[in-house]
């Protein structure tokens, strides 16, 4: 009996090709729903006591590092690499109570920030600046513009929405220690603690601000 060799290797080839595009265009879809999944609120997964399942599970779409900002407990927790790593005293605006609407009201922003630029400051020893105003600071300062909410220079013209805002050292420790709020809208920290973050924290790093 003759015995018939099939031609199979090419087939394979294929279906293996067609298998690793099925698997290539999944991790994509899931490293993009990681990415556009970023909570405005990190209360629903962030806790200073305890790692974070979902800072775990989505760190490799989020970097290395990640910052929530607690206004009511004055305090900001870090976490590296999915797990709490320390948390921190901070001061906030002088007007604390409140998400920053415009310039000059003294609160800090809430939302879901990143990291954009940081360097040595002369005044405050390090500066991480975050991109307030977000799009959505922007479209709730257009509503309450609208609806005459937001005050009016003596020209006029109204007040802007502010920006230059970031998280930085203090050179009034002495108030920092008292627990001082003082700040036009900035998260102030001890100069120990800020050189600390300046050396773990990369641009980029998303920072969430809640209340």
């Amino acid at each position: 009996m003759k015995i018939r060799h099939f031609k199979s290797r090419p087939r394979i080839a294929g279906l293996v090709a067609a298998l690793a595009l099925v698997a290539l265009a999944s991790g994509a879809r899931a490293q993009d729903a990681a990415r556009s999944g970023l909570p405005d609120d990190p209360m629903q997964l962030a806790s200073t006591t305890a790692p974070s399942a979902a800072f775990a599970s989505g760190k490799t779409s989020w970097g290395p590092v990640q910052i929530v900002v607690y206004k009511s407990k004055r305090s900001l927790a870090l976490y590296r690499f999915g797990n709490f790593y320390r948390e921190y005293p901070v001061v906030l605006g002088a007007n604390p109570l409140g998400r920053k609407r415009f310039m000059y009201d003294a609160r800090t922003p809430e939302g879901r920030y990143h990291v954009i630029d940081k360097r040595v400051h002369d005044r405050w020893q390090y500066f991480l600046a975050i991109d307030y105003p977000n799009d959505k600071d922007q479209q709730i300062y257009r509503d309450e513009a609208r609806r005459n909410l937001i005050p009016r220079e003596d020209d006029g013209s109204l007040f802007p929405i502010g920006g230059s805002v970031g998280i930085h050292g203090n050179d009034k420790p002495d108030e920092q220690a008292r627990g001082v709020d003082w700040t036009q809208g900035c998260v102030a920290l001890q100069s120990p603690d800020i050189a600390e973050i300046y050396s773990l924290v990369p641009v980029g790093t998303p920072v969430w601000v809640v209340k």
